[in-house]
């Protein structure tokens, strides 16, 4: 994360990057303090086929594998990016976008190999993203998606580029990798192994949707697929509002200020908190947030955002 600070802000340097980490949800990861792109974005705009069908981020493979119906997964497929619209706000209407529809019974379990596989696939597919990635020696890291996310996301571009490495992988890494993954799956449950299905014919993301999702930006301007409460800036600018001392995370303070300035009484504080906070760890993230406010929060909430 690069931040370049004015001489008045000198003070507030610790405050402007927290504030600002919240924009990195998704990538890019860095290696030996150094962004790597393209490549390492789940939110960058890399067109690629899964399936016979195309899409056009990490993030967007991803969420359509999570889908529990044919229908909704093509509904994700069908989001192609507007005129003019960045790699962030597209990511985020997808990601926004998934979290209103069923995800698989199995999701929790077989999530972090959903993200290895889409990112596989946009890798050996494009050669600039690639040759970024093969170009690196040390371990990745990132921060700004959660905790999970900030684990998984540099682990599974290890995997990767060992797997990828032309000159000869480091099989160790990628053994005590592919066994993390397979421990973390077991542990929700499931020892079904996703990339097996999704590697088959008939794997899960299947769909005759190709023609419409490649439609061009301009064709697609002005398609109605947005639900009125996802909206990736009014998101933003409300998690930024409500997280008063910029730590990235909003705190049950916080929240207890942004409901009574919309009327809420505070007896409600550690329910809708409870509610919020999905990984219990005592903050809510802009993950939990965003998942949060457009699913579930209290109209008033929602409404003033």
């Amino acid at each position: 994360l690069k931040v370049e600070l004015l001489p008045a802000q000198a003070t507030r340097t610790t405050r402007n990057i927290r504030s600002r980490e919240v924009c990195t949800m998704g990538g890019p990861c860095l290696c030996g303090g150094r962004t790597v792109k393209p490549g390492t974005d789940n939110f960058e705009l890399t067109p690629f086929q899964m399936h016979g069908v195309q899409y056009w981020s990490a993030e967007q493979a991803y969420q359509a594998i999570k889908m529990a119906s044919k229908r909704d997964r093509s509904s994700i497929a069908k989001l192609v990016p507007k005129k003019g619209e960045t790699a962030w706000n597209h990511g985020m209407r997808v990601w926004q976008k998934g979290q209103l529809f069923k995800a698989r019974k199995d999701w929790e379990a077989v999530k972090i190999e959903a993200m290895y596989y889409a990112n596989r696939c946009k890798l050996e597919q494009n050669p600039d993203c690639l040759e970024a990635l093969l170009a690196t020696r040390h371990p990745f890291t990132h921060s700004g998606s959660g905790p999970f996310w900030d684990y998984w996301n540099p682990m599974l571009l290890e995997r990767i580029r060992e797997e990828l490495r032309p000159d000869g992988s480091d099989s160790a890494r990628v053994v005590a990798i592919r066994d993390e993954m397979d421990t973390y799956r077991r542990s929700k449950g499931s020892e079904h192994s996703l990339l097996e299905e999704l590697s088959s014919s008939s794997g899960a993301t299947t769909e005759e949707v190709a023609p419409e999702s490649t439609k061009t930006a301009a064709e697609s301007e002005g398609e109605d697929i947005d639900d009125s409460r996802v909206n990736p800036e009014r998101l933003l600018h409300a998690f930024r509002t409500w997280d008063l001392n910029c730590n990235g995370s909003i705190e049950k303070d916080e929240l207890l200020k942004a409901m009574l300035a919309v009327g809420l009484a505070e007896e409600k504080l550690d329910m809708l908190f409870e509610a919020a906070d999905l990984d219990k760890d005592g903050v809510i993230n802009y993950e939990e947030f965003s998942t949060w406010l457009i699913s579930s929060a209290p109209s008033a909430l929602r409404d003033a955002t």
